[in-house]
């Protein structure tokens, strides 16, 4: 659990700062999915919750989107944080665009 989770649920919780901070510790650890996915303090728990989380969402969001052409369309991820769906809409002829709080993710 991040230091910054205790927050949550208390009043204090600003986004902007919050997601700041999950992602400089992300890249400090250089595991940029730890910025979007899930904490754990067991590296070895986390690591397998994030790549069975990053799985089932691409396995959903592919099911979802299998029958439209993206080619030549404009995709808005709002929240985009590290743009890890920037790949999956490219590679799919997407023309990607994506904004997010933090000034940090996006960096």
């Amino acid at each position: 659990m991040s230091r910054l989770d205790k927050h949550f649920g208390s009043g204090e919780y600003d986004p902007k700062k919050y997601w700041s901070l999950r992602a400089k510790e992300a890249k400090a650890k250089n595991r940029l999915i730890d910025a979007v996915c899930t904490y754990d303090k067991n590296d070895k728990i986390r690591q397998i919750r994030n790549k069975v989380m990053d799985y089932t969402q691409k396995k959903i969001l592919s099911d979802f989107i299998k029958k439209e052409n993206l080619k030549k369309k404009k995709v808005l991820e709002v929240g985009c944080g590290i743009g890890r769906w920037v790949l999956f809409f490219k590679k799919r002829g997407a023309e990607y665009y994506g904004i997010d709080i933090s000034d940090e993710m996006i960096r």
